[in-house]
């Protein structure tokens, strides 16, 4: 979809972006084409979208795949997604916060009974991004895959490599394998929004498949990343109520630096973590 062919449809359908709530629609060709690419899609492939907006990507997925399931919050879209969903008997929209929408109600509409396997693709808007991503890792079913159109710096920090890790990165990294597949700037939007954004793909994922605790493990992420400035074992010691030589024990016991930082731990570390301090 051009610019021209996105003035039109907002003109037609009287629609106004609403800024705030981060409608911003991708007007380049080329990136919907990467975005497709990205997304591999084959005929029998179920696809839940967020945020479907004036359908430039939506018309796509479901030229391609088994079902479509689009959950979009704003009512003004609904005449010109209905005008879609009219030619496009696969596609089904639901009207709702996604971050409100149970999975068994995704599953149902995606048709997930018998335990097949799904697709997220989506241009996502920024405010919404990291809490979508959380709340999707929780979901009882992973997706095979997420393809998503993010803010450029967001999508860099779930990237991250040892030294710039955050909870973010770790979130993802303990469950998929994330890649910045490429920018795509922001005049390729209309409106167009302040910062670039970025399509990442997270391949791969899959639920908690580590012998260690989950909960364990969680709970010294988020006591390591308690104050950022802070060494790891003066957040373990205040979190755990542990003594300095007892941490200390357990993260040489691990082989982590006692004088690291938590950004700079791997998932592999933190797993190691959670086998030697007390408690797990």
């Amino acid at each position: 979809m051009t610019r021209a062919e996105a003035e039109y449809l907002l003109r037609k359908y009287r629609i106004r972006p609403d800024r705030e709530k981060g409608q911003h629609f991708l007007v380049s060709e080329e990136a919907l084409r990467r975005i497709i690419l990205a997304s591999d899609i084959e005929r029998g492939d179920r696809i839940l979208e967020i945020g479907p907006g004036i359908g430039n990507l939506t018309t796509l997925l479901s030229g391609r795949a088994a079902a479509v399931a689009a959950v979009e919050i704003d009512e003004q879209y609904r005449p010109l997604l209905g005008a879609i969903q009219a030619v496009n008997p696969n596609l089904t929209v639901i009207y709702r916060d996604i971050l409100k929408v149970p999975f068994q109600e995704i599953a149902a509409t995606l048709g997930l009974e018998r335990g097949e396997s799904y697709k997220i693709v989506a241009n996502i808007p920024y405010y919404l991004t990291s809490r979508f991503i959380s709340r999707c890792l929780h979901y009882p079913a992973l997706p095979e895959r997420m393809v998503l159109l993010v803010q450029k710096e967001v999508a860099e920090r779930i990237v991250a490599r040892p030294g710039s890790h955050s909870k973010l990165s770790l979130s993802v990294q303990f469950y998929g394998e994330p890649e910045l597949l490429r920018i795509v700037k922001k005049e390729d939007f209309h409106p167009r929004p302040e910062v670039d954004s970025a399509l990442l793909r997270i391949a791969h994922m899959h639920p908690w498949s580590y012998p260690e605790s989950e909960e364990r493990t969680w709970q010294l992420i988020t006591f390591g990343f308690s104050a950022k400035r802070k060494k790891l074992v003066n957040n373990l010691m205040g979190g755990l109520r542990l003594s300095r030589e007892t941490v200390v024990d357990a993260m040489r016991h691990a082989s982590v630096d006692p004088d690291t930082r938590a950004q700079s731990l791997t998932v592999s570390d933190w797993r190691s973590l959670a086998r030697a301090l007390p408690g797990t």
